[in-house]
């Protein structure tokens, strides 16, 4: 026999009739002896029309009645665990019908009520939907991760590949086969240091290697000028005045020469 206090779980009353809601009444108790018992139902349909009434015990059947009372008064007594369990049904005056529960002689609304059971399973309810929030949270961070690394891995897949193109740099043309790699005489001669008379002439005493060398390139330009408009048209007289002007300097440029070689004493 349990000697705890019993304490109220849960209480309903419903309305069930099938043709009308309000005809038939069902009503539950839940209750349990002491903070860690066992959870024990009592169930009760009453029939407003017929006055049937059965009350059942944790889905066992203990009490069924066909015959009304006539006093307004119903009481069914059963035991629970040894201990003395009482159903009252009493009818007002004003026809409305009041539903009881005793357990030991105690009402059910006086009974201490189950808060720490249900705050324990509250907490288990709790704890269990925190786990299933931390593993979803973790599921979604996992996805989101995968995710991300895919999204740049195709944008390094369609990433354009780098220019060879340089505005910058413009690579050197390569050698043509049967040709040199050295630059041109003109890049060379236009970076060489100024050239004086003497190195060019080798001295003032030998002017038929100035006079020659001064024809052949006039006579290179004429050729050449002349080759490239052979009519005479694009300014051909003006090369020839700047032909003639170029050979009054270089004649006066040799008589100055003679002259000097003249004046200068032979050296044995």
């Amino acid at each position: 026999m349990n000697n705890e206090r019993p304490h109220r779980v849960f209480n309903e009353e419903l309305d069930v009739g099938k043709r009308i809601k309000a005809s038939k009444k069902e009503v539950k108790w839940i209750f349990c002896f002491g903070e860690t018992g066992t959870h024990h139902s009592v169930t009760m349909r009453h029939s407003l029309v017929s006055a049937k009434r059965e009350i059942t015990l944790d889905g066992r059947t203990v009490v069924h009645k066909d015959a009304p009372e006539n006093d307004g008064l119903c009481n069914h007594d059963f035991l629970c665990e040894g201990r003395s369990v009482r159903v009252t049904i009493r009818s007002t005056k004003d026809a409305k019908v009041v539903y009881h529960l005793y357990v030991d002689g105690e009402d059910f609304w006086g009974m201490r009520p189950y808060n720490q059971s249900m705050t324990i399973q509250r907490r288990k309810s709790d704890a269990r939907q925190i786990q299933e929030d931390e593993a979803f949270a973790r599921q979604l961070q996992a996805q989101l991760h995968l995710e991300e690394d895919s999204g740049q891995q195709q944008a390094q897949t369609q990433q354009p590949a780098p220019s060879s193109f340089d505005p910058m740099w413009e690579p050197e043309p390569a050698p043509q086969a049967g040709t040199s790699a050295r630059p041109p005489a003109g890049a060379l001669q236009h970076n060489s240091p100024a050239v004086t008379a003497d190195q060019a002439f080798g001295g003032f005493g030998d002017s038929s290697f100035a006079d020659t060398s001064f024809a052949s390139s006039s006579f290179e330009a004429f050729n050449t000028k002349d080759a490239m408009d052979p009519f005479g048209e694009g300014g051909f007289g003006q090369q020839q005045q700047q032909t003639a002007a170029a050979d009054t300097s270089q004649h006066s440029f040799l008589d100055d020469l003679s002259v000097l070689e003249v004046q200068q004493p032979v050296q044995q």
